[in-house]
């Protein structure tokens, strides 16, 4: 039996038990390892009947396969799947795009759609912050007044 074989049988077991379930199978060679990411997040991180059964899977595969890595994970994970072999209940595909659409880069804000970052003046200087507004309800006036939010 091949690594490949072992993984998706032990992936329609564990869909068979959590049908509710995303599962991905994919190798990342870049790292030498295989990669099963399991969705929703939140049944990652609070379903512990879950954690009970892929933890086993990942260890038995490290007794068989010695040479060979695997990784279980999820969407709040650095890991991704390139290129997917195997997939059961695809709903939970995009899930990670998703949530990457939802939230900004605050670096270079590159997620934000063209139009919607303007930059507020105040006289002869920047400031530093950019607002983030609708196109449409933008209106800006420039002004000497500052207002400071109190701390409790």
């Amino acid at each position: 039996m091949t690594a490949r074989n072992y993984i998706e049988q032990k992936i329609i077991g564990l869909h068979s038990k959590f049908p509710h379930i995303g599962i991905r199978y994919g190798i990342d060679e870049s790292i030498d390892a295989h990669l099963i990411e399991l969705m929703p997040l939140e049944e990652y991180t609070n379903n512990k009947a879950l954690d009970k059964a892929w933890f086993p899977i990942s260890l038995e595969f490290r007794k068989i396969f010695p040479d060979q890595d695997i990784a279980f994970f999820s969407s709040d994970s650095l890991l991704t799947i390139d290129q997917v072999i195997f997939e059961l209940n695809p709903i939970y595909r995009n899930e990670k795009e998703i949530l990457s659409s939802l939230f900004v880069n605050v670096t270079g804000y590159e997620n934000i759609p063209k139009g919607n970052i303007k930059e507020r003046h105040n006289k002869d200087r920047l400031i530093s912050n950019p607002v983030i507004t609708p196109e449409e309800d933008l209106n800006i006036e420039n002004s000497n007044q500052y207002s400071y939010p109190l701390a409790a």
